[in-house]
């Protein structure tokens, strides 16, 4: 095990960190997580499981899809990336923000293209397209991340989403 880590660590060092993509890398790795977060949410709420706290509403029944908190993630943090001289640590925490608008907007990809909800309905899978391809086009091209680093990841992050529909059905 502590080979792996160091694996992990020398790959990370000189791979992401050192040649200045680990900006890229946080972004990459809050939108994931934050995509797997809320679509299982998404699957936990539908199932109505007990403990998961369901949806957000206003007082006049209003459901608040999470496309409109991804957005305003984006809007702030791509402008506080933008404007603002940011040191670290903090120029790090608006990257993984803007990651994390980024999973909560494209997991409603087909609502904001067909201007209605299919989330459940065929038209839905859009949005899952839409996360895989801005997942390989941020492997391939910006985070210039190799697949082979990002392999088991990826892998961990489809059994446990994958997981938790079924355990919800």
């Amino acid at each position: 095990m502590e080979q792996l880590w160091d694996d992990i660590t020398r790959a990370y060092d000189h791979r992401i960190q050192a040649p200045g993509k680990e900006l890229h890398f946080l972004i990459l790795i809050a939108f994931v997580c934050s995509f797997s977060f809320i679509r299982t949410s998404a699957h936990l709420i539908r199932a109505q499981v007990s403990w998961w706290p369901g949806n957000v509403e206003t007082k006049s029944g209003t459901h608040v899809h999470h496309l409109v908190w991804g957005i305003l993630l984006l809007l702030s943090m791509g402008y506080l990336g933008i404007s603002t001289d940011l040191g670290s640590p903090w120029l790090e925490l608006v990257a993984v923000a803007f990651g994390i608008g980024m999973g909560l907007t494209m997991d409603e990809f087909a609502l904001w293209l067909n201007l209605q909800d299919v989330y459940w309905q065929a038209k839905g899978r859009q949005s899952i397209d839409a996360v895989i391809v801005t997942t390989r086009s941020q492997i391939n091209g910006r985070a210039g991340i190799h697949a082979h680093l990002t392999r088991p990841f990826f892998t961990t992050m489809t059994i446990t989403t994958v997981s938790a529909i079924a355990a919800s059905n």
